[in-house]
């Protein structure tokens, strides 16, 4: 009896350690979106924009003023470090997703050889000058799982859309 008893008070210590642990990340998590919204929304403040969509990618935030036709980009860099890059739109000629590949050795079964599974999904701009502004915005990295990749694609398509929609000369004749 004494041993199940044990084992009981093993289990449940353990189980209490794993909720702390998953609590205390999650918290973190929260804050550090937080600040990462706050220093969106003060560099979208401080350009006097009006942000009409926002995504949060991991420890980026985009967000697009349509009306503007800007784009404000907010990433995290370091422990309190943020960067942030600001595009206006009427200076890009096109925006595309771009998928980087990277080989893996897939091995066992009837299959095994090398592979290729995504490893950054990215839009990349190019100006109609010849800007220098960033020409990639990294939608994912390797850090992310595999099942999360194929959801940060359909984010880069819907905002590779959104922003060829800002692009199109129909919205120009408009403005």
């Amino acid at each position: 009896m004494s041993t199940i008893l044990v084992a009981v008070i093993l289990v449940s210590f353990i189980a209490a350690v794993v909720l702390a642990l998953i609590w205390v990340n999650n918290r973190d998590r929260k804050k550090a979106t937080l600040n990462l919204l706050n220093k969106f929304s003060d560099k979208a403040m401080e350009n006097n924009l009006s942000i009409s969509s926002q995504e949060v990618l991991d420890n980026t935030l985009i967000g697009v003023d349509g009306v503007q036709r800007k784009l404000l980009i907010v990433k995290k860099i370091g422990t309190d470090r943020y960067d942030s890059h600001l595009i206006d739109l009427r200076e890009v000629k096109s925006c595309r997703k771009k998928s980087v590949y990277k080989s893996a050795n897939v091995a066992g079964g009837k299959k095994s050889g090398i592979g290729n599974h995504v490893e950054k999904v990215m839009l990349e701009f190019e100006y109609t000058d010849g800007g220098t502004l960033p020409k990639l915005i990294s939608f994912g990295s390797l850090d992310n799982h595999i099942l999360t990749m194929s959801e940060l694609d359909e984010k880069a398509k819907k905002w590779e859309g959104m922003i060829a929609k800002l692009l199109s000369n129909e919205f120009k004749k408009i403005a």
